[in-house]
């Protein structure tokens, strides 16, 4: 069976680590992968903001993410159909063994941790124990699981499959297994958010002493000349899409118990006298003075993805500690997948990005040292160091 093993191009960054990082990959007998270790800072010993896998089909790209979220005791973003853990043991081996290394801010400068899981065969199915940590429910410790001092175990994670749709629009369900409950519910979580965002801003212009009668009635455009969430995702509609289309909230009809919608609008003002979108678009015939509106989940797959990705980076209440994201390119035109990750990362710039992908475009938006190929192990640069000597690595092999 072909081995695989991963190499990078270690340089150094002059960028902080402002947030959670993790600083170190350890790896053996999970799923596929047999062993392999990954360095996940700089020459200079500081932490990578961004880490990018790559490699062909089956070469443990996913599995490195799925480890990621098991070492930050995040098993709830996986999809609910995943194996249980004892059946990603790789096959012909006792145990699978996981450890990470992070850094993270402290009042006293930085702090490190590791944290690690081992299951083997025999390890209960449930240990017993709760975590409780800040800002979670309680949970369930994972069987194997453990951790050093200082342990960071609120993290806040966010974690994009590679089977991913939005509900309600006609879909087939991806037949390799049920998507995550959290993928399924993020843009219309995305949507009340927008539209609370919304209506706060209506409220504080009544506090400083502007009557909501006098509040123009587009008020996606006045909010999106400010520093909040209608302006920062503005921004990055803008940036993948150039002007002439704004965010805006409008009633789903005149009905009072209708609603509201969130919509992309040309960017002219909408006729005082038009006041829902079922009344736009019944009256959008023979009336070339009504902006077209397109609500927000009847967007292009891409159009939606971006949507999405920016969804949990804008509204959490404290900042995504570590996004992670498997094959980000899907749906996304090449100069949109070029464009992604340096908006993510201007949208956020405190949080981790760790990405894994098939597309050359996301490989050219990261720098050598934030790139980790996964290759076969006939292939040179599998038994490179970072000085271009050559040197055995630790390997991985691709799923039975």
């Amino acid at each position: 069976m072909s081995r695989r093993a991963a190499y990078k191009y270690a340089m150094s960054t002059e960028r902080s680590a402002p947030g959670l990082r993790l600083t170190r990959l350890d790896v053996r007998n999970f799923r596929g992968i047999d062993e392999i270790s990954l360095d996940l800072c700089d020459a200079q010993g500081a932490a990578l903001d961004l880490v990018v896998f790559a490699g062909a089909n089956g070469s443990g790209k996913t599995a490195l993410l799925e480890a990621v979220l098991l070492l930050l005791h995040r098993p709830d973003k996986l999809p609910r159909d995943a194996a249980p853990l004892r059946e990603q043991i790789r096959f012909g081996a006792d145990a699978l063994e996981l450890r990470g290394e992070f850094r993270c801010p402290d009042r006293d400068g930085v702090v490190d941790f590791h944290t690690q899981l081992r299951v083997a065969h025999d390890t209960p199915g449930r240990p017993g124990s709760i975590l409780r940590a800040s800002g979670h429910e309680p949970q369930e410790v994972l069987p194997g699981y453990g951790w050093s001092k200082h342990a960071r175990l609120d993290a806040n994670v966010e974690y994009f499959s590679a089977r991913r749709e939005p509900e309600a629009l006609g879909e087939v369900v991806n037949p390799g297994g049920a998507r995550s409950d959290v993928e399924a519910h993020r843009l219309r979580e995305l949507k009340r958010r927008l539209i609370s965002a919304y209506y706060r801003d209506l409220r504080a212009q009544a506090r400083r002493g502007k009557p909501v009668a006098e509040v123009p009635v587009n008020g996606g455009a006045r909010a999106a000349q400010g520093d909040g969430p209608f302006a920062r995702l503005q921004r990055l509609w803008e940036r993948f899409n150039g002007a002439g289309q704004m965010l805006d909230v409008i009633p789903v009809s005149n009905d009072p118990g209708s609603g509201d919608e969130v919509v992309l609008r040309d960017d002219r003002p909408i006729p005082e006298d038009v006041t829902s979108l079922e009344m736009a678009r019944r009256l959008a015939p023979s009336r070339p003075d009504i902006p077209r509106m397109v609500p927000l989940d009847r967007l292009s797959s891409g159009q939606v993805a971006l949507f999405a990705f920016a969804g949990p980076l804008i509204f959490q209440d404290v900042p995504t500690d570590v996004l992670v994201i498997d094959e980000p390119e899907q749906h996304l035109h090449v100069q949109w997948q070029r464009l992604l990750v340096p908006a993510l990362q201007e949208l956020s710039p405190t949080t981790q990005i760790i990405v894994a992908t098939h597309s050359e475009a996301i490989l050219d938006s990261a720098l050598s040292y934030e790139r980790f190929i996964l290759v076969e192990d006939e292939d040179p640069r599998a038994h490179l160091d970072d000085g271009g000597e050559e040197e055995e690595m630790p390997a991985a092999i691709p799923a039975s």
